[in-house]
Protein backbone atom coordinates (compact mmCIF):
# COMPACT_ATOMS: atom_id res chain seq x y z
CA UNK A 1 0.00 0.00 0.00
CA UNK A 2 1.54 3.29 -1.06
CA UNK A 3 1.16 6.60 0.78
CA UNK A 4 -1.49 7.89 -1.64
CA UNK A 5 -3.76 4.86 -1.13
CA UNK A 6 -3.27 4.99 2.63
CA UNK A 7 -4.09 8.72 2.78
CA UNK A 8 -7.11 8.30 0.53
CA UNK A 9 -8.49 5.77 3.02
CA UNK A 10 -8.17 8.15 5.98
CA UNK A 11 -9.73 11.15 4.25
CA UNK A 12 -10.30 13.77 5.56
CA UNK A 13 -7.89 13.21 8.41
CA UNK A 14 -5.43 15.54 6.70
CA UNK A 15 -7.98 18.36 6.95
CA UNK A 16 -8.13 17.93 10.72
CA UNK A 17 -4.46 18.84 10.85
CA UNK A 18 -5.63 22.46 10.78
CA UNK A 19 -6.48 21.96 14.47
CA UNK A 20 -2.73 21.98 15.10
CA UNK A 21 -2.96 25.75 14.72
CA UNK A 22 -5.25 25.93 17.74
CA UNK A 23 -2.95 23.71 19.79
CA UNK A 24 0.08 25.88 19.01
CA UNK A 25 -2.02 28.98 19.66
CA UNK A 26 -2.99 27.71 23.10
CA UNK A 27 0.65 26.88 23.83
CA UNK A 28 1.48 30.48 22.87
CA UNK A 29 -1.19 31.84 25.22
CA UNK A 30 -0.13 29.63 28.12
CA UNK A 31 3.64 29.98 27.77
CA UNK A 32 6.16 32.73 28.10
CA UNK A 33 9.48 33.50 26.48
CA UNK A 34 10.12 32.06 23.06
CA UNK A 35 7.20 29.64 23.55
CA UNK A 36 4.79 32.57 23.38
CA UNK A 37 5.75 32.62 19.69
CA UNK A 38 5.00 28.90 19.20
CA UNK A 39 2.23 29.41 16.64
CA UNK A 40 4.19 32.05 14.74
CA UNK A 41 7.28 29.83 14.56
CA UNK A 42 5.19 26.83 13.52
CA UNK A 43 3.14 28.61 10.86
CA UNK A 44 5.72 30.97 9.40
CA UNK A 45 9.03 29.14 9.94
CA UNK A 46 8.51 25.39 10.39
CA UNK A 47 5.78 24.78 7.79
CA UNK A 48 7.53 26.78 5.03
CA UNK A 49 10.80 24.95 5.74
CA UNK A 50 9.01 21.59 5.54
CA UNK A 51 7.48 22.61 2.24
CA UNK A 52 10.86 23.66 0.83
CA UNK A 53 12.47 20.34 1.73
CA UNK A 54 9.60 18.07 0.66
CA UNK A 55 10.24 16.12 -2.52
CA UNK A 56 8.47 17.58 -5.55
CA UNK A 57 6.19 14.55 -5.81
CA UNK A 58 4.65 15.19 -2.41
CA UNK A 59 4.28 18.98 -2.64
CA UNK A 60 0.87 18.83 -4.32
CA UNK A 61 -0.01 15.41 -2.98
CA UNK A 62 -3.19 16.49 -1.19
CA UNK A 63 -4.59 18.35 -4.18
CA UNK A 64 -5.43 14.96 -5.67
CA UNK A 65 -7.55 14.23 -2.61
CA UNK A 66 -9.79 17.30 -2.81
CA UNK A 67 -12.58 15.34 -4.44
CA UNK A 68 -13.52 14.26 -0.90
CA UNK A 69 -14.22 17.86 0.23
CA UNK A 70 -17.97 17.17 0.07
CA UNK A 71 -17.82 14.58 2.82
CA UNK A 72 -19.62 14.98 6.14
CA UNK A 73 -16.39 14.65 8.13
CA UNK A 74 -14.80 17.49 6.16
CA UNK A 75 -17.87 19.64 6.91
CA UNK A 76 -17.75 18.68 10.58
CA UNK A 77 -14.13 19.77 10.79
CA UNK A 78 -15.13 23.13 9.33
CA UNK A 79 -18.01 23.44 11.80
CA UNK A 80 -15.77 22.68 14.79
CA UNK A 81 -13.43 25.51 13.88
CA UNK A 82 -15.99 28.14 14.91
CA UNK A 83 -16.36 27.01 18.57
CA UNK A 84 -12.59 26.45 18.78
CA UNK A 85 -12.09 30.04 17.65
CA UNK A 86 -14.39 31.29 20.43
CA UNK A 87 -12.59 29.11 22.98
CA UNK A 88 -9.28 30.55 21.77
CA UNK A 89 -10.59 34.10 21.96
CA UNK A 90 -11.87 33.66 25.52
CA UNK A 91 -8.66 31.90 26.57
CA UNK A 92 -6.61 34.72 25.05
CA UNK A 93 -8.67 37.42 26.78
CA UNK A 94 -8.53 35.56 30.10
CA UNK A 95 -4.76 35.19 29.95
CA UNK A 96 -4.16 38.78 28.84
CA UNK A 97 -6.41 40.21 31.57
CA UNK A 98 -5.27 38.04 34.47
CA UNK A 99 -1.50 37.80 34.10
CA UNK A 100 1.33 40.27 33.71
CA UNK A 101 3.62 39.76 30.76
CA UNK A 102 6.65 41.43 29.33
CA UNK A 103 6.16 43.26 26.05
CA UNK A 104 8.02 40.41 24.33
CA UNK A 105 5.53 37.82 25.63
CA UNK A 106 2.52 40.03 24.94
CA UNK A 107 3.54 40.56 21.33
CA UNK A 108 3.85 36.79 20.84
CA UNK A 109 0.39 36.18 22.28
CA UNK A 110 -1.21 38.95 20.19
CA UNK A 111 0.44 37.66 17.02
CA UNK A 112 -0.78 34.15 17.82
CA UNK A 113 -4.35 35.38 18.31
CA UNK A 114 -4.16 37.32 15.06
CA UNK A 115 -2.96 34.22 13.23
CA UNK A 116 -5.83 32.18 14.68
CA UNK A 117 -8.27 34.88 13.58
CA UNK A 118 -6.87 34.73 10.07
CA UNK A 119 -7.19 30.94 10.07
CA UNK A 120 -10.81 31.16 11.19
CA UNK A 121 -11.64 33.89 8.69
CA UNK A 122 -10.44 31.55 5.96
CA UNK A 123 -12.77 28.80 7.26
CA UNK A 124 -15.67 31.25 7.59
CA UNK A 125 -15.05 32.40 4.05
CA UNK A 126 -15.34 28.79 2.88
CA UNK A 127 -18.59 28.37 4.83
CA UNK A 128 -19.94 31.68 3.52
CA UNK A 129 -19.81 30.42 -0.05
CA UNK A 130 -22.01 27.45 0.75
CA UNK A 131 -25.71 27.47 -0.12
CA UNK A 132 -26.80 25.82 3.14
CA UNK A 133 -28.26 28.45 5.52
CA UNK A 134 -26.77 26.73 8.59
CA UNK A 135 -23.29 26.94 7.10
CA UNK A 136 -23.81 30.60 6.18
CA UNK A 137 -24.97 31.27 9.75
CA UNK A 138 -21.79 29.65 11.07
CA UNK A 139 -19.78 31.90 8.77
CA UNK A 140 -21.55 34.95 10.21
CA UNK A 141 -21.05 33.73 13.78
CA UNK A 142 -17.33 33.37 13.32
CA UNK A 143 -15.43 36.12 15.11
CA UNK A 144 -14.23 38.80 12.68
CA UNK A 145 -16.08 37.20 9.80
CA UNK A 146 -19.62 38.54 10.19
CA UNK A 147 -19.40 40.77 7.11
CA UNK A 148 -18.77 38.01 4.59
CA UNK A 149 -22.00 38.32 2.62
CA UNK A 150 -22.63 42.06 2.93
CA UNK A 151 -21.60 42.45 -0.70
CA UNK A 152 -24.77 40.65 -1.86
Amino acid sequence: MNAFTFSKNIIPLHYSSSFIFFIFGWISFYSSGVFSYSLILFAFVFLPLVEVFLPKKTKFFFLDLDSEKDSFIYDLILYLTIPLQYISLFFFLFVINNYDFSNYDLIGKVLAMGTLCGHSINIAHELGHRSNKFEQLLAKLSPKAGDIDRQK
